[in-house]
């Protein structure tokens, strides 16, 4: 579908985007871990708070570290 957009110039930077797409490899190439789930709930949660402003951004990330790491952050 890119390649035909891109070829018929209808996607706006649409060659780029190919060339790119050959770069691309899965995040987990053998399927995500049982973890990941509910990791990337937590994080789109997380971010969605700061761009509300329910967060700050700085609250957010070390959040989002904490989680990450398994661990609290020294603050």
């Amino acid at each position: 579908m890119i390649k035909q957009l891109a070829s018929s110039g209808q996607l706006e930077g649409g060659q780029r985007a190919r060339r790119e797409l050959k770069l691309v490899k899965p995040l987990f190439p053998q399927g995500a871990p049982v973890w990941y789930s509910q990791f990337s709930a937590d994080a789109q949660g997380l971010l969605n708070s700061a761009v509300k402003g329910q967060t700050s951004i700085s609250d957010a990330l070390s959040q989002l570290a904490t989680k990450a790491t398994g661990h609290a952050t020294d603050s």
